[in-house]
């Protein structure tokens, strides 16, 4: 098999085309067998990780911990397993993330605030609060607002109903 000139760059350009493809091919492969990432998270929690509560204010009542007992400011009428089960909801709250054109298309109540102070940090976190018919929707002020479903006992003590 004898190639001319022109045959023998046909065939060189063939195998450099091939050599590229063979390059590419694991590139390729793992794009199509990857599931697509999504540009941004869905969820998000509503306080640091791994933070450790010492008091919660809430509108009503407040709960601070003391030589490793709760207490709370309404004559301690609260059993201490509940205080201390609410404050770990609080500690690992999660929720779906609220952009602001979805935010402004809710019909907002009147916010509350709760005050949660947290070991290592100067300030508390102040949380704004909005109770609507099926969820909760939480503001830190540092993030995005998170939306949650939960009944109000989860995560509060006589929190006043609308």
């Amino acid at each position: 098999m004898k190639l001319s000139r022109r045959g023998w760059n046909n065939l060189l350009m063939l195998f450099v085309i091939a050599f590229i493809a063979v390059l590419q091919l694991p590139n390729i492969i793992s794009k199509h067998l990857t599931p697509p990432e999504t540009s941004s998270q869905s969820t998000a929690y509503l306080l640091p990780l791994n933070s450790t509560i010492y008091r919660i204010n809430f509108p009503q009542l407040s709960i601070t911990q003391k030589e490793g007992h709760w207490f709370s400011s309404d004559d301690n009428s609260l059993e201490q397993q509940k205080i201390a089960e609410v404050v770990q909801h609080w500690s690992e709250l999660q929720g779906s993330i609220v952009t602001d054109e979805m935010r402004k298309k809710l019909p907002l109540p009147l916010p509350s605030t709760v005050e949660v102070w947290i070991e290592d940090h100067e300030e508390p976190q102040r949380i704004t609060v909005y109770q609507l018919p099926t969820f909760w929707l939480f503001k830190n002020g540092l993030a995005d607002p998170i939306a949650v479903t939960v009944e109000s006992d989860y995560l509060f003590f006589n929190w006043p109903t609308p």
